[in-house]
């Protein structure tokens, strides 16, 4: 099942926008952040100026995170531009609708650092910063996944999913 999107069945789901998290079980790629290197040996991406999450349904760039230095044609008008994001200091990228990109599905989801109690973000799960460095380090180079669905799913689910 890992390295597999198990998008969540029943409920809301997921569009651009919307201000909601994904459910279902999604594979963690790459750890992201304002420093020149990761905490770990997995792939990280350092967040320039030029690095940026394309949020524009025309974009064939969308969902992805890309650094505008290495594109030949810029042809969005709408990303998140990583680095002027202080709670992107730290994150973990969640492979929610990049292996088969559907435009709309919904982009940028990550796992970050929250701003606190009652802050809430646009789609993203948000920890406080040392939690996430812990995780980071705790998941390493290996192969995890997060798994966020409503509790009356996940009872549904869990024996199906492999889950514990």
């Amino acid at each position: 099942m890992l390295g597999e999107q198990k998008q969540s069945s029943d409920g809301p789901v997921k569009h651009e926008g919307d201000g909601r998290s994904p459910a279902g079980i999604f594979e963690v790629g790459n750890v992201f952040g304002f420093a020149d290197s990761g905490p770990t040996g997995r792939k990280y991406v350092s967040l320039t100026s030029a690095v940026e999450c394309v949020d524009d349904t025309k974009s064939n760039h969308y969902a992805h995170i890309v650094d505008r230095n290495d594109v030949p044609k810029v042809n969005w008008d709408s990303s998140e531009k990583m680095r002027e994001i202080e709670v992107y200091k730290l994150g973990m990228v969640v492979n929610y609708n990049l292996a088969s990109t559907v435009p709309g599905n919904g982009s940028c989801i990550f796992l970050h650092i929250w701003r606190g109690p009652g802050r809430g973000t646009a789609g993203c799960t948000a920890m406080d910063e040392a939690r996430l460095e812990e995780l980071v380090k705790w998941i390493g180079d290996e192969k995890a996944a997060l798994v966020q669905v409503p509790s009356a799913e996940y009872e549904r689910e869990k024996k199906e999913w492999g889950l514990p």
